[in-house]
């Protein structure tokens, strides 16, 4: 249970880092109309790795990661399949923010979306079947 408490309390606090971070962003880009990388990639990649925390503390909250049959292994299939899911998400978001600078098509937008949506489909799905099991 302290596991889950302490991955509740990271996730919000990213979410108020990433809030402040993109409200810094939008209000600089809206008063002065640049656009600061840095600070998008600081925001894009502090909300990915807060769902990527999610992820995994909701799947620790079901136990998945400390006293599966399956042992160490369990872990390191946590642990790719979030790398996969940030390395997608993260691709999307840029393909978002390159759409929105240079009018890319959006079905190209799709295109780069796809992995993200299926991985995270996955791991929703592996989430909600692990807790719902575990009820």
């Amino acid at each position: 249970v302290g596991d889950v408490q302490k991955g509740i309390l990271v996730v919000s606090c990213a979410g108020v880092v990433e809030a402040c971070l993109m409200w810094w962003l939008y209000s600089h880009w809206n008063g002065s109309g640049e656009f600061l990388r840095a600070l998008y990639l600081a925001g894009s990649v502090v909300s990915i790795w807060k769902l990527c925390v999610a992820f995994r503390t909701a799947l620790a909250g079901a136990e998945v990661l400390r006293e599966s049959q399956e042992g160490p292994t369990a872990d390191w299939k946590v642990s790719v399949a979030l790398v996969l899911y940030a390395a997608a998400e993260f691709k999307f978001r840029s393909a978002l923010r390159f759409r929105a600078a240079y009018a890319l098509q959006a079905q190209d937008v799709l295109v780069d979306g796809i992995p993200a949506i299926l991985v995270g489909g996955a791991l929703l799905s592996w989430a909600i079947y692990v807790l719902i099991g575990d009820a």
